[in-house]
Parts: C-alpha cells; structure tokens; sequence
C-alpha cells in the first residue's frame, strides 16, 4: 500500500492510500480517499509520514510542527523550536525527523519522546 499526503499552502491536509498490486487499469479505481482537513491558520509548507505509516508531521509558515497518529487517526502534539518558517521534513525509519527552516536551522527530533536531540546552524 503507498499512502499519499498533500499539504496545502491554505492550511489544509489530504491523504489517499493506493494499493500496489493491482494492474495499471485498476490503480485509479482503487484509490481510497482517507482524510482531509483543515490543519492550520498559517500555510503549510511540508508533510512527511514515517517509512511504517505510523507517523505523519506538517510544518510550514506557523514555524511548529503538528505531528499525528495515522494509526489512530489524531494529532499527537505540536514541536516548537525554530524561528521561521518550515521548509522541509523528513523522517529516518520511526525513529527521528528532521526539520530544516528559513532560520538556517535544521532540528533533529527523536520520534520515541519527540525531543530535539539536535540543531544544526547554518
């Protein structure tokens, strides 16, 4: 299964899930619409789900990070650090995300307590 998330510059999340072993004919029909919601007052800039699908995080002109449960369909908490806005997420397994901002900063996060372990300074 190959889920898809989109984010929007209007604050908004969309996510669809494709499955991988149907013919080419079939992939359209069997796309499966999973959510879609209104995230954030602020633009976002960028979403990126953990390799497993169990995590997904959104960041953009807000300068936080939402970070959400696709397990259990929910927000699990925001992550607050850097001092402009976020261009770039990107998680390593389920283990850590990486931020990276318009402050020249690029934060990593460890997914098991969602604590800043480190930043780098550009």
């Amino acid at each position: 299964m190959l889920r898809i998330a989109s984010c929007s510059y209007e604050g908004s999340i969309f996510g669809w899930n494709v499955p991988l072993n149907e013919s080419d004919d079939d992939i359209l029909r069997e796309v499966q619409f999973q959510y879609g919601f209104h995230a954030s007052h602020g633009s976002l800039r960028s979403v990126a789900c953990s390799k497993s699908g169990k995590y997904m995080a959104t960041a953009g002109m807000n300068e936080r990070i939402s970070v959400y449960s696709l397990t259990d369909n929910q927000e699990m908490g925001e992550l607050a650090g850097h001092s402009g806005a976020i261009t770039y997420l990107q998680f390593f397994q389920d283990s850590f995300l990486i931020s990276a901002s318009e402050d020249n900063t690029m934060y990593i996060w460890r997914c098991y307590d969602w604590e800043n372990i480190h930043i780098l300074g550009g």
